[in-house]
């Protein structure tokens, strides 16, 4: 749709005005809440986003992505229980979906579990996924560094 473009083109803006036109026409569509969250966030209305992003779960319960950006808000704020619940929700409904590995990693991470076989676990997960990663040799690099803590502690 022409919001998700907007989007796409780093025009936030528009990509509201798109998503809430959407919404006008079609107050069901999930995936308008998802975009205008998305846009709402980068326009740096984390709130406002959050409110969409939940919407668009409660429309669509098996909307994989709508976890994955209420996962990342929810990280954000520091509520990395909810974030990990939300990245979880995220990988039982699309294994494939690289970046819920990542980010639950990091938000496993931030609550302490760095030297984990969980974050470890998902990081190579994330790689196996994304092998094209711009990211991958640094990813590569931490998850040797914590397997090596796992085994030397």
């Amino acid at each position: 749709n022409r919001g998700t473009a907007h989007y796409n083109m780093d025009e936030f803006d528009a990509a509201f005005q798109d998503c809430n036109r959407a919404i006008e026409l079609d107050p069901q569509f999930a995936s308008a809440y998802h975009g205008r969250g998305l846009a709402l966030d980068h326009l740096g209305d984390l709130s406002g986003a959050m409110r969409d992003f939940d919407r668009a779960i409660e429309l669509d319960p098996n909307f994989a992505i709508a976890y994955l950006s209420r996962g990342a808000g929810h990280h954000r704020q520091h509520d990395l229980d909810a974030a990990i619940k939300d990245y979880d929700r995220a990988i039982a409904l699309n294994p494939r979906l690289a970046d819920a590995y990542l980010l639950r990693a990091s938000a496993n991470t931030s609550r302490g579990e760095s030297a984990s076989a969980r974050v470890v676990a998902d990081l190579r997960t994330y790689l196996e996924l994304n092998p094209a990663a711009v990211t991958r040799e640094q990813i590569e690099q931490w998850a040797v560094s914590l397997e090596q803590q796992l085994t030397n502690p």
